[in-house]
This record gives C-alpha cells, sequence and structure tokens, in this order.
C-alpha cells in the first residue's frame, strides 16, 4: 500500500516550509476498514436492514431512500443498529448523501450513537428547496465504549411536502 499526499502553498510566506509530497509504503500493521452498516446504498430496492419508527412516510426510489415527516408524535427515524462494539476513545465516522426534491427548506438530524443512546453524536442539516445529493461527513470520539454502535436519520422538518432524500450511507 503507498500512501501519497501532495500539498502547494499559495502563501510566499510559507513557501519556504510546505510540502510538496510525501510517499511511504505501508509494510506491517495494514489496516482493513470494514463499513458497519449494511445496504447504505439502498440498491436492493428495500430498507432492510433499517428499520423505521414513528411519524414517517417513506419509499425507496431508484436506489435512494426518500422519506418525509408527517405530523403527530413520536418523531419519525430511519436507523441500523450494527451489532458492532466500539472501543473507549475511538473515532466513529459517517458518509452519507443528504438532498431535498420537495420546494421548501428541510432540515434533517443525524445521530451516530450506542444503540442505547448513552452516548451520541449529532449534526443538524439544513437542505435547501431542490437540492440534488450532496456528500456529508460526520466525525466523532466515542466517549464510552459502545456495544452496538448504531446510525439514525431523523426528518426534523414536519411537513408532507416530497422528498427528503438519503443515499450512500457509509459508518466506520
Amino acid at each position: 500500500c503507498t500512501i501519497t499526499h501532495s500539498a502547494a502553498s499559495t502563501d510566499l510566506a510559507y513557501d519556504a516550509i510546505a510540502v510538496a509530497s510525501v510517499t511511504g509504503d505501508i509494510t506491517d500493521n495494514d489496516i482493513a476498514v470494514t463499513d458497519l452498516l449494511t445496504n447504505g446504498d439502498f440498491a436492493s430496492g428495500v430498507v432492510t436492514p433499517w428499520f423505521l419508527y414513528g411519524q414517517i412516510t417513506s419509499r425507496v426510489s431508484s436506489g435512494v431512500f426518500e422519506f418525509v415527516r408527517p405530523a403527530g408524535a413520536p418523531a419519525g427515524v430511519i436507523a441500523q443498529n450494527t451489532g458492532q462494539t466500539v472501543p473507549a476513545n475511538d473515532i466513529v465516522s459517517s458518509t452519507f448523501q443528504l438532498g431535498n426534491s420537495s420546494n421548501v427548506r428541510k432540515r434533517v438530524t443525524v445521530l451516530m450513537h450506542d444503540s442505547n443512546f448513552t452516548d451520541l453524536t449529532a449534526c443538524t442539516f439544513w437542505l435547501p428547496a431542490f437540492a440534488g445529493l450532496q456528500t456529508y461527513t460526520m466525525r466523532a470520539y466515542a466517549s464510552q465504549a459502545w456495544s452496538n454502535a448504531s446510525l439514525s436519520v431523523y426528518p426534523a422538518t414536519v411537513g408532507t411536502e416530497q422528498w427528503m432524500r438519503l443515499d450512500g450511507v457509509s459508518m466506520l
């Protein structure tokens, strides 16, 4: 495995210390990174093994999960428990695509958490009207050991204008 990184400075004050490139070989300790989630691309056309809870109306269209939150309680969510542990102080990251095909701005909240919610990180995203799928990445530390790493996506805007969109979800 070869790692290459290139950087260039446009600030003349830093030109003397700028690193043009770094190349190195990893010979021991190769790291295999495995996605904790299954069916994050919804290519199967179904939601499984994700689950839905609460007030959420959804469908899978052309391999993209589309959803809205009708009025009522409890708030809706699409979530997946991975069954995988995460040691305390490990970095957890998730990359996903969000979009909005409706004519109004929508809000989505994404949680990376232990399935019992004793430790979590949440980010809220405002999606402009008619926004195509855009890639987002969340990164956080598990402040305590997780027994079941989970990802939850909440449609935070109440309204039936179609659709908030989710695709390309991974969690490492």
